[in-house]
């Protein structure tokens, strides 16, 4: 009985441990993405009334921190 008992502890211990790697690990890779340009353009709902200026797309520069992963969900959305 001591044995299976002393199997979960273990399993919880190398669970926890290994979480807490993995959450430090995320957090030392975020970089801070600065300058990028992303277009943007409002428009109104379809049957609405009203004037929106400008009409065409324009351009602007964001800053934001993120990891790998969110910067090229970020680039491929922006594409």
């Amino acid at each position: 009985m001591k044995s299976v008992f002393n199997q979960i502890a273990t399993f919880v211990t190398v669970t926890i441990v290994a979480l807490l790697v993995w959450l430090y690990a995320e957090d030392a890779n975020v970089q801070t993405y600065t300058g990028q340009a992303v277009r943007v353009q409002f428009v109104l709902p379809a049957g609405a009334d009203g004037l929106i200026t400008p009409s065409e797309p324009i351009t602007v520069l964001v800053d934001f921190d993120g990891s790998n992963g969110q910067f090229q969900q970020f680039d491929d959305a922006r594409d």
